[in-house]
């Protein structure tokens, strides 16, 4: 009888913990996310450049804590990489409210502003933003950039010094000084700027672009060559700047007579081409015709087109959107 009971009570016991495996105890670690863990699962995405997830974040925070200024301006930061404009200016028109001394919301904004040419309202913007943080490395950055818009060469550069003595390792400095003083006609500045710009971060194609276009307008195509081979990773799908950089490599090369590796970028150019990349299509269609002679053997005879031109001043301060944008103005 006693061992029938001790049956009982194991197979008793075993219901009990089948149903507490079933359905455990809700602990503290399943408690609801507050408002600044979502926020700060907000901020790790935006950190890895998943900006469409830390959206979502920011928004359940602010569901739950609608006064949460910071997470205002950091999913305005989502949202600008996103170029969604309207809506960036929005959440830092909403944070300045709720916080009127954030500096990070105040550069941001006037960074929008830059993209729209609203170029007194940016500097605006910066003025403020400078003003509760002088070390804000990207409010000089983006006065700057103001200031090209207005067309105060000099003074940008001064705000670009800046930018660069608080902060000398953020690519978009020296590539905007760079620029500045390449308008100017200060070429080995821009060489200079261009030089540092490439080696704070090798990635991106538009330093290796001027670089380039520099050394071809000297004459010196070897290293022009040299230079653009560094930024090219051609691919099915290729930037404007890649593209312009495959003609200005091709075009060096029939200046150092090597004629084949000129039609070959020609061709890469003509198979990455998309219908927005028309004018680069066009050249390399040209080239292409000039230097296979057609089927005699001679120049076609095509009327030439006009060599592509480098980024203009005003495309180099544009937002992309880009993962490379800083998820934060002092970044």
């Amino acid at each position: 009888m006693r061992a029938a009971r001790y049956l009982v009570l194991l197979i008793l016991a075993g219901a009990v913990w089948g149903c507490a495996a079933q359905a455990p105890v809700k602990t503290d670690a399943q408690a609801p996310e507050t408002a600044q863990e979502l926020y700060s699962r907000g901020n790790e995405d935006l950190a890895r450049g998943q900006n469409e997830k830390a959206l979502k974040e920011y928004t359940r925070a602010l569901e739950l804590d609608p006064k949460l200024s910071e997470a205002y301006t950091d999913r305005g930061i989502a949202y600008k990489r996103l170029n969604r404009f309207d809506l960036a200016m929005a959440d830092f028109n909403r944070a300045i409210e709720l916080d009127p001394k954030d500096a990070d919301a105040y550069a941001n904004r006037g960074l929008i502003h830059n993209t729209q040419r609203r170029y007194d309202l940016a500097q605006e913007d910066f003025d403020r933003a400078i003003q509760l943080d002088p070390q804000l490395a990207m409010a000089y950055w983006g006065r700057g950039s103001a200031l090209i818009g207005k067309g105060s060469r000099g003074q940008a550069i001064q705000d670009f010094n800046k930018a660069i003595a608080l902060n000398p390792n953020t690519f978009e400095f020296f590539l905007s000084r760079g620029m500045a003083y390449l308008t100017g006609g200060e070429t080995d500045l821009a060489l200079a700027d261009f030089n540092r710009g490439v080696k704070v971060n090798p990635r991106r194609i538009e330093g290796y672009f001027l670089l380039g276009v520099i050394y071809f307008d000297r004459g010196q195509y070897q290293q022009a060559i040299a230079v653009l081979s560094r930024g090219i990773n051609p691919g099915p799908k290729m930037e404007r700047e890649e593209l312009q950089a495959l003609l200005f490599r091709a075009q060096a090369y029939e200046k150092t007579g090597e004629r084949q590796k000129a039609l070959a970028d020609y061709q890469a150019v003509l198979k990455a081409a998309t219908p927005s990349q028309e004018k680069e299509s066009r050249y390399a269609t040209w080239r292409v015709r000039e230097l296979e002679g057609g089927s005699s053997g001679k120049p076609s005879g095509l009327k030439p087109e006009p060599m592509p031109e480098p980024f203009k001043v005003d495309s180099i301060f544009r937002i992309k959107g880009k993962k490379t944008t800083p998820a934060k103005t002092g970044e």
